[in-house]
C-alpha cells in the first residue's frame, strides 16, 4: 500500500484543486512514516493508524499551503477565498479528532472521586437541603 495513491484518491477533485499528485505527497508520507515509528512503508503493520496519521499530515500540508487564501476587494469585485482555508481546518480538526488514540501526546488520565454523599444513600430528611 502507498500511502500517497490513497491520499490523492481520498482527496478526490480537491487533489486537483491544490495542484497536488503524488510526488506532491512525499513530506506527508515521511512525516507519516516518522510519526508512525517506522522507515519504510512496508514495516507498517496497522493500516487503520496508518491512514488515520496520513489524513493528519495531508491536512496539516493543505493548512500551510493555503495560509495565504485571505479575502480581499479589487477592481469592485470581492474575493472570498478564506472558504477553501476553512474547509480544510475542518477537515484537518476532524482528521485530528479520529487519530487522536494514535498522536504521540495523547493520554488518559484516570482519577478517583471523592464525594462525601453516596447518590444511592438514603438521606434523613432533615438533612436535606437545596
Amino acid at each position: 500500500m502507498v500511502l500517497a495513491e490513497y491520499l490523492i484518491d481520498y482527496l478526490g477533485n480537491l487533489a486537483a484543486d491544490l495542484n497536488w499528485t503524488e510526488t506532491s505527497l512525499v513530506t506527508v508520507t515521511e512525516d507519516t512514516l516518522s510519526d508512525y515509528g517506522v522507515d519504510y512503508e512496508t514495516e507498517v503493520t496497522d493500516t487503520k493508524k496508518y491512514k488515520a496519521l496520513g489524513k493528519v499530515n495531508l491536512w496539516e500540508k493543505a493548512l500551510i499551503e493555503l495560509s495565504s487564501k485571505f479575502d480581499f476587494s479589487a477592481d469592485g469585485g470581492s474575493f472570498s477565498r478564506s472558504q477553501f482555508f476553512e474547509m480544510v481546518k475542518q477537515n484537518y480538526e476532524q482528521a485530528v479528532s479520529e487519530a487522536l488514540v494514535y498522536l504521540p501526546n495523547y493520554q488518559i488520565e484516570k482519577q478517583e472521586l471523592s464525594n462525601k454523599f453516596d447518590p444511592y444513600s438514603y438521606i434523613p430528611f432533615i438533612d436535606r437541603t437545596l
